[in-house]
């Protein structure tokens, strides 16, 4: 899966991280190949934000997305800003056919986002030993074409 070296909303940079980020940051929590974690940081002067991302889901051409914010900044909109251009760039660029999102119920600035960036409920799944009942949220391309129609 390519990387994007930049990628840009009005107010916020998506970009990977460096590798001092990485060492100091993202040491635990190295996505491997082929999917990627991007740094969200201010146009203004690259303030680390938050991250997102995109991991492939194994025997599928799908891909779960991450998205992640220092809880200082929350309800500024950079969560759904940088999401809407990572899922661009995943469904126009990358011709993923379908992105989902699996959030922890308790977090509800997670789920609000997932919505907000027109994304679907479909119910609560066992995930992992640390989300064991997860919500998911889907978005195909078909859909987020339409919504980009608006």
């Amino acid at each position: 899966m390519k990387v994007p070296e930049r990628l840009e909303t009005k107010r916020l940079i998506l970009r990977p991280y460096s590798e001092e980020e990485v060492d100091e940051f993202l040491d635990s929590y190295k996505i491997a190949e082929p999917g990627f974690s991007l740094v969200i940081s201010t146009k203004e002067d690259d303030t680390y934000l938050g991250t997102c991302g995109i991991n492939p889901i194994r025997n599928s051409k799908n891909v779960s997305c991450l998205f992640a914010l220092l809880p200082e900044i929350r309800g500024n909109g950079f969560a759904i800003e940088a999401m809407l251009k990572l899922l661009e760039y995943a469904f126009i660029k990358l011709k993923i056919p379908k992105i989902v999102a699996h959030i922890h119920p308790e977090n509800t600035h997670g789920w609000k986002v997932a919505e907000r960036i027109g994304m679907k409920y479909m119910g609560h799944v066992q995930h992992n030993e640390f989300i064991p009942k997860a919500m998911l949220f889907t978005i195909k391309y078909e859909e987020y074409d339409l919504q980009r129609a608006y």
